[in-house]
């Protein structure tokens, strides 16, 4: 990819592939312009596991030959987007002395407490570090909300969360590439950005959870004071209902499918009680993680729905009435915005919305991080 300077972001999910190639048309601009993108079955991958690699290579070559049709140019690099609840999460702590004779806070002194918290994982541990997030900062022993940088203080305590990866999964998913001589920049963790294009800083410093039912995975991450308290996946998604509903009414995977995503109008009187079990189930999954912050299970600003899960009709009123808090949908703002763009870029209907959402903001993510 010589002509331009494309950027390519590469979604590895469970059920489908999806592809999407951003440029910037300024220099310095902090919004990528979509170029095109495609979709495509995903064979070879179960819960963010591969365990098939030729049928998870051949998906993966077809979705970017579709690609490099629309856009005309050999593909050889890209930023990976994966989830999978094979992640674990730890939270490392660490107390320091301000470096500065002065006690002001610097930048410096956040490095050293960040490389404290890399350098808790020892070299010959199983894990890789995928992502570390600060998640909470005290000064002189009493909580700062914002940037304490240049503030007054002798002790600096901060507390991280870090992502881990199983080194074998990691070297599977380079070595899957490798395969089709692409070059993976960077492997993107889908739970850290999928915040991003459906909250605000206002809400993210209030309190507000992102919920992301998957095909195989659902993943909660929940802010406040603008950092990520809780990062969670667990090993259900929107295809256990399917499965559930095949199970109960004796049916095919993929006639359970449609009858998932049309129980209402097809006014089949089991499959409310069927999904509501499960979203039931994912929504206890979601109040042990709160109360374990929160011991009234409490969220200021509720929770956003996000993934293909959200597509299930009315699933948000399922949740408030489960959860006793309020639930909603991702951005209408984003939603329209892109539906206008993608519908004419892919010359199709996307009634997933709510996943586009998220892989077009891990690209803007990359921009900005360049």
């Amino acid at each position: 990819m010589s002509k331009k300077h494309y950027k390519v972001g590469l979604d590895l999910g469970s059920k489908v592939i999806r592809v999407v190639v951003t440029t910037q048309d300024e220099k310095g601009s902090l919004n990528p312009r979509v170029v095109t993108g495609a979709v495509e079955p995903s064979d070879g991958i179960r819960h963010g596991r591969i365990i098939d690699k030729d049928a998870a290579k051949r998906s993966i070559k077809n979705v970017i030959r579709k690609t490099e049709k629309e856009l005309g140019e050999h593909i050889d690099s890209l930023f990976l987007g994966i989830s999978g609840d094979y992640i674990k999460i730890k939270t490392i702590k660490t107390k320091n002395t301000v470096s500065k004779a002065s006690n002001e806070v610097s930048e410096l002194d956040f490095e050293k407490a960040k490389q404290e918290a890399l350098m808790s994982i020892p070299i010959d541990s199983p894990y890789e570090v995928l992502n570390i997030s600060l998640s909470e900062i005290k000064l002189d022993n009493k909580k700062v909300r914002g940037n304490p940088v240049n503030q007054i203080g002798a002790i600096l305590e901060t507390k991280y969360l870090l992502h881990l990866i199983p080194k074998k999964i990691l070297e599977e998913y380079i070595s899957l590439f490798e395969d089709l001589e692409i070059h993976v920049k960077e492997v993107v963790l889908g739970s850290i950005v999928s915040y991003l294009p459906v909250t605000k800083r206002r809400e993210r410093i209030a309190g507000i959870g992102v919920l992301n039912i998957g095909h195989d995975n659902t993943t909660f991450v929940y802010f406040e004071n603008e950092f990520p308290i809780i990062s969670k996946t667990w090993g259900i998604g929107g295809a256990n209902i399917t499965n559930d509903i095949a199970l109960i009414l004796q049916t095919k995977i993929e006639e359970a499918e449609e009858i998932k995503k049309n129980f209402r109008n097809l006014n089949i009187k089991k499959v409310p009680q069927i999904i509501n079990a499960r979203v039931e189930d994912i929504c206890d999954l979601v109040m042990k993680e709160i109360k374990q912050v929160n011991e009234f299970g409490k969220i200021t600003g509720g929770i956003v729905l996000v993934g293909g899960g959200a597509k299930i009709e009315d699933i948000e009123n399922t949740m408030k009435r489960r959860l006793d808090m309020q639930v909603t949908l991702g951005s209408n703002l984003w939603r329209k915005l892109l539906k206008m763009c993608l519908k004419i870029l892919l010359g199709q209907q996307l009634t997933d919305l709510p996943i586009w959402m998220i892989k077009i903001r891990i690209l803007r993510r990359i921009w900005q991080t360049d």
